[in-house]
């Protein structure tokens, strides 16, 4: 029998407009839901569409600290390791800087109605039982206030979720397989004289949000020729490259593959400096 996940879809709304990161079908299976952070959450928004800030503050401070215990099995899905990092260094980044008010006025003169419209669609969407879509205005609506996410998380501070060598996920099309031979056929064409791609399949873990990070990526290159200025593309990249990471751990253990994983970070050290140059959508 289904059951209705309601904060999950409140959040996933907010993670995709914000971010634009699809994950509902992640928190859906990983979050808990709670009555009373539902309730916060509805009382915060309701407060916000009054303009009643201070009051805004105090439950949805409430409805954050109520959430994230709920979502502590999500701890085991990387995806949302790494968006949940975004996000809070999105708030940072801006909270912390000593204008931080002025620029959010300055934002908020920028497009008044949209802001407004925001937030009514959020409260409305609430009162309707429309989570993510109150999820996905209330996202839009901190867009409008601080300008699109940084993504300046440090990728190192995140502690991913190990996925052990050759471990079994709930994956029906060969998903986690499909991105291991990718990658191992890719360090082959890197390096043709030195066939590592047995090694590879041995030790790399299979995960198949991996697998979705490499069809964005590879989504954005083969259908958007101005790819390299969009920032899906650039966050895409950053999923992919932490990932890679993390599921390249256990190769360590073998000096073969120990050397093609020093080589895949140096390799991923140039291609950062390349498209983060000026100018490089001209030069490629």
């Amino acid at each position: 029998m289904w059951e209705r996940n309601q904060l999950a879809e409140f959040y996933s709304g907010f993670y995709h407009k914000s971010m634009g990161v699809h994950i509902f079908h992640d928190l859906k299976e990983c979050m808990d839901n709670d009555d009373e952070a539902l309730y916060m959450w509805g009382k915060a928004i309701e407060h916000l569409a009054h303009g009643e800030q201070e009051q805004y503050k105090i439950d949805s401070e409430r409805a954050t600290e109520l959430s994230k215990p709920l979502m502590e099995a999500c701890k085991a899905n990387n995806k949302f390791n790494i968006v949940s990092a975004e996000v809070d260094a999105w708030f940072i980044d801006f909270w912390t800087q000593p204008d931080a008010v002025e620029q959010m006025i300055e934002n908020i003169r920028e497009h008044p109605i949209l802001v407004k419209l925001d937030i009514t669609l959020a409260r409305m969407a609430w009162k309707l039982g429309f989570y993510h879509g109150a999820g996905a205005a209330f996202g839009r609506f901190w867009t409008r206030l601080m300008g699109q996410p940084t993504w300046s998380a440090d990728l190192n501070s995140i502690y991913p979720h190990p996925v052990e060598a050759g471990a079994e996920t709930n994956d029906k099309v060969g998903k986690k397989d499909a991105s291991a031979v990718f990658l191992s056929e890719a360090w082959h064409g890197f390096y043709p004289n030195q066939d590592i791609r047995s090694y590879f399949l041995d030790c790399f873990a299979r995960d198949t949000t991996q697998y979705d990070a490499i069809d964005a990526v590879v989504g954005y290159i083969s259908t958007d020729t101005s790819f390299l200025a969009k920032n899906d593309f650039k966050q895409a990249m950053k999923t992919m490259k932490q990932i890679n990471r993390t599921n390249f751990q256990p190769c360590t253990k073998d000096p073969v593959s120990s050397q093609a994983f020093y080589i895949m970070l140096e390799m991923q050290k140039e291609a950062t400096k390349f498209f983060t140059t000026p100018g490089v959508e001209r030069q490629v």
